[in-house]
């Protein structure tokens, strides 16, 4: 379609980066800022092209005129050639605010702005690049648009480099931007848990460390989205969290206190599950009255810890209280979505929420407690003749691995735009935001990896096996569908503990 508005009058940069010029001159403030040379067309260059667009506009309601006038004549399906479609960059930045800025506004809602304020050549503008042109592979399948990631992350890599030798440099909130979206350019490109995301957690730290609380402001939430990310990492492996890790939660400005109280509870849970996987580790089989002692201690300790994230659950604001659960239906499905529900294990029932994000810090919450209620297991499992105490804790954490679990698997239709009766499933999948994926990935996977656990198997095994089974498929749909290609970490792992 024509140009209706004409050429663009704004400078050659400012055209090449498809972002809005003053027009001031000699030097556009863009430029003028970056130190760049400034450079217009001339005016009989405009005048060219404009003439240009008025004969194509004219051409075209010509054609639309003779359509109206001649509705007889046979139609004929015109294919536009794909270089007449638009530029690659265009559909993968439009694909990345679409996926990850729109459906999160009080943060990535500053990426349009921050890229306007950059300079053409920062690592942000290198970072966004890699991580628009990766998502739009994994989206598209886009072979080009793999390739175009690949070099851009090279460029952004070689400028964090640079901007982490410079102490005022690192407490720009540009730079807590750039280790944010490294840390989703690995989700969405490595299928491994190798080398180069451990770096990045160990650097994600570095960055925290160095911040400095006198800089914040309310606005600025991406440490707390950073201290999430790290507070999920050590959930999930068996190393002990940094002992700063609390402290760096109750210094950094949160959206809402509610979430603080939350990001500290859960890093109280990381300290405690190392401990107790530690324990587990070291037991022998020289029992004495003071060790078992000790470690009942430790399991009192983990018990008080899952009952502040219970307690954090009833604590929600009035705004998140609207949580409504329906029986799930077959009918006026989409293909995709009716082989979803079909599959063996689907819940039974969905649960909808009137706040998308209450409903990802729920489950963040549900994660941490299957977390820390299978480490309890794990560890009682380990005493020679369990008393009754520990039986009767070992029967409650069984009974709430399997609420969590089914409590989890009905939140993931309303994640996905899953519609309980199917009035308002998006027609495919490309129709879901790609953040919809992150926010259940963590849950998935931690209950997924409850059903490897000999315990919570026994209890109706043939149920709980099916669960497993569709937790499983909903991982291969993230990973297949949605794009993110680290799923395979979690598919693989559990392959390896069945």
């Amino acid at each position: 379609m024509p140009n209706n508005r004409g050429p663009s009058k704004g400078c050659q940069r400012c055209r090449e980066l498809k972002v809005k010029c003053d027009e001031n001159r000699p030097s556009c403030s863009r430029c003028h800022k970056g130190n760049h040379e400034c450079a217009y067309r001339s005016q009989f260059d405009l005048f060219h092209r404009n003439q240009n667009t008025v004969a194509q506009v004219a051409a075209t309601k010509k054609w639309r005129q003779r359509v109206d006038i001649e509705p007889s004549m046979n139609t004929i399906e015109i294919s536009i050639p794909k270089a007449l479609g638009p530029p690659l960059s265009e559909l993968a930045y439009n694909r990345l605010y679409y996926d990850f800025v729109n459906p999160w506004p009080g943060t990535l809602g500053r990426l349009r702005h921050q890229l306007r304020e950059t300079a053409p050549n920062s690592c942000l503008v290198s970072v966004v690049a890699a991580v628009a042109y990766a998502n739009f592979y994994g989206r598209c399948n886009s072979q080009d648009a793999k390739k175009a990631s690949s070099v851009h992350y090279g460029l952004a890599l070689q400028r964090l480099a640079t901007a982490m030798t410079d102490a005022k440099e690192m407490q720009r909130d540009e730079v807590l931007m750039v280790i944010w979206l490294m840390g989703m350019y690995e989700m969405l490109t490595s299928g491994r848990r190798d080398g180069s995301w451990i770096t990045h957690m160990l650097g994600t730290q570095s960055v925290i460390a160095q911040q400095d609380s006198t800089n914040f402001t309310n606005g600025d939430y991406y440490l707390a989205i950073l201290c999430m990310n790290l507070v999920i990492y050590y959930l999930n492996v068996a190393k002990p969290p940094p002992a700063q890790l609390r402290h760096w939660i109750q210094r950094f400005p949160f959206p809402m206190d509610l979430k603080k109280r939350l990001a500290v509870t859960m890093a109280d849970a990381a300290s405690t599950c190392s401990e107790l996987r530690e324990r587990t580790k070291c037991r022998t089989a020289n029992f004495t009255e003071e060790l078992i002692s000790a470690d009942l201690v430790l399991v009192q300790e983990a018990l008080a810890i899952d009952l502040r994230l219970q307690s954090w659950c009833h604590s929600s604001p009035p705004e998140w209280s609207p949580v409504s659960t329906h029986p799930v239906t077959s009918d006026n499905r989409s293909s995709w979505t009716r082989e979803l529900l079909a599959s063996p294990g689907a819940p039974e029932y969905a649960t909808s929420y009137s706040n998308r994000l209450a409903a990802c810090d729920w489950n963040m919450c549900r994660a941490t407690r299957l977390s820390l209620q299978l480490e309890i297991l794990s560890f009682i499992s380990t005493f020679p003749s369990p008393n009754l105490a520990l039986s009767t804790i070992k029967s409650h954490s069984l009974d709430l691995i399997i609420t969590l679990t089914d409590e989890i698997a009905y939140s993931v239709p309303f994640a996905l735009d899953i519609s309980p009766n199917g009035t308002s499933d998006p027609a495919s999948s490309d129709q879901i935001p790609g953040l919809s994926a992150y926010r259940i990935l963590w849950p998935i996977f931690t209950s997924s990896m409850c059903f490897r656990n000999e315990l919570v198997r026994s209890r109706d095994l043939a149920q709980r096996a099916q669960r497993a089974q569709w937790f499983q498929t909903i991982l291969r749909f993230l990973r297949d569908s949605m794009g993110i290609a680290k799923v395979d970490v979690f598919l693989r792992e559990q392959s390896v503990n069945a």
